[in-house]
C-alpha cells in the first residue's frame, strides 16, 4: 500500500483530483482528460505515473484507503478498548462523510449504476479484509474487557461495518442531505444495545 510520503508531489496532485472526479462521475464516466485538466497537468503526464485509467482508479482506491486508515488512528495513550472503538467509529464516519460519494462507489458500485474494474474489485476486497482484521482485534479486546458478549469477533466486526456501509448507501440514495456524523449516536446505540425497546419495570 502506498503512503503519502512515498508519492511524488505530482502523483499526489493527480490522485487528489482523481478521487474527486471518480466520486462525482463514477469509474466509466470519469475521463483521464478531465482528471488531467483539473490537476493542471498534461494528459501524457498522468500516463507517466499511471499506465491506464484502470490503474489510476486502483491507485486511487489504495490512496483513499491509506488516508482512511490514518484518519481512524486512535492515540496510543487511550487504552480502554471500548473508548478506542467509539473514537475509531466516529473518525471513520467523519472520513466517510467527507468522501461519501466515492465510498458509495467503492462499497456498493450499484449506487452509481457502473461496474468497477475486476482488479479494483479484488483490491477492494483486500483493503476491507485488512480493515476487518483491525476491527476484529479490537472486538476481541472489548470481549476480554467484558464490554461485549462473547460472540465471534468476526461477526461483530461484520455487524458494525455492515451497519455503517448500509448507512452510507442509504444516505446517498434516500437522504443525500443527511450527515453520517449526525448518525454516530444511533449507530453506537444499535450496535452496543440493539434496537429492542426497553421493557418497563
Amino acid at each position: 500500500m502506498m503512503g503519502k510520503e512515498k508519492l511524488s508531489e505530482r502523483e499526489l496532485q493527480i490522485l487528489e483530483v482523481a478521487k474527486v472526479v471518480f466520486a462525482e462521475q463514477g469509474f466509466h464516466k470519469a475521463t483521464v482528460d478531465e482528471i488531467a485538466s483539473r490537476a493542471g497537468v498534461a494528459k501524457g503526464t498522468v500516463y507517466l505515473y499511471f499506465k491506464s485509467k484502470d490503474e489510476l482508479f486502483l491507485k486511487t482506491l489504495e490512496f483513499v484507503f491509506n488516508e482512511m486508515m490514518e484518519s481512524v488512528q486512535v492515540p496510543e495513550e487511550i487504552q480502554d478498548p471500548l473508548e478506542r472503538l467509539k473514537i475509531g467509529i466516529r473518525r471513520y464516519l467523519e472520513y466517510l462523510e467527507e468522501h461519501k460519494r466515492l465510498f458509495g462507489i467503492i462499497l456498493h458500485d450499484r449506487v452509481s449504476s457502473v461496474r468497477i474494474p475486476a482488479r479494483s474489485q479484488e483490491r477492494k476486497l483486500e483493503i476491507y479484509k485488512a480493515l476487518e482484521q483491525r476491527i476484529i482485534a479490537l472486538m476481541k479486546k472489548c470481549i476480554e474487557a467484558g464490554y461485549l458478549k462473547p460472540i465471534n469477533p468476526l461477526w461483530l466486526a461484520s455487524a458494525i461495518t455492515g451497519i455503517i456501509s448500509r448507512f452510507v448507501v442509504n444516505s446517498l440514495v434516500f437522504s443525500p442531505n443527511q450527515k453520517l456524523t449526525d448518525l454516530y449516536p444511533l449507530i453506537l446505540e444499535i450496535f452496543l444495545n440493539g434496537a429492542k425497546a426497553k421493557q418497563n419495570s
